[in-house]
Parts: C-alpha cells; structure tokens; sequence
C-alpha cells in the first residue's frame, strides 16, 4: 500500500511482509498484481519512500552481480 508517495505495507501470498516482500516483489519476472484504490490496511509493516526503496533494490543487485 501507498500513502503520500511512501510505501506503508507489503505484503506476499506467502505471508512474507515488509521491506523483505517489497524486494521479492520486485525480483518477480512475471506475475498478477492488483492495485486497489480506496483502500487502506489495517496497519503499517513498513515506511518507505518509494525512492529509497528502488534505489537500496538496485544497490543490492549490484552488489549481487558483482559490479
């Protein structure tokens, strides 16, 4: 979920939740999202800009592929 820009909750089927869901979410190749409007969660796992977010993702491939 979005608030304001910042990513306020994630979540995966396989109930991983937090800044850990939002980087397996972001490896994922192929699959089915949904974007609901309107709608908010119970609570917040994670605060984050969505900035920050993308570039700590791409660090971490980098740092991965060994560049």
């Amino acid at each position: 979920y979005f608030l304001n820009g910042r990513i306020i909750y994630a979540a995966t089927a396989q109930e991983i939740i937090g800044k850990e869901a939002i980087f397996m979410i972001l490896n994922l190749k192929e699959g089915n999202f949904r974007f609901i409007l309107n709608r908010k969660p119970k609570s917040s796992n994670a605060n984050f800009s969505t900035l920050e977010v993308l570039m700590e993702w791409t660090k971490a491939l980098d740092e991965a592929n060994g560049h």
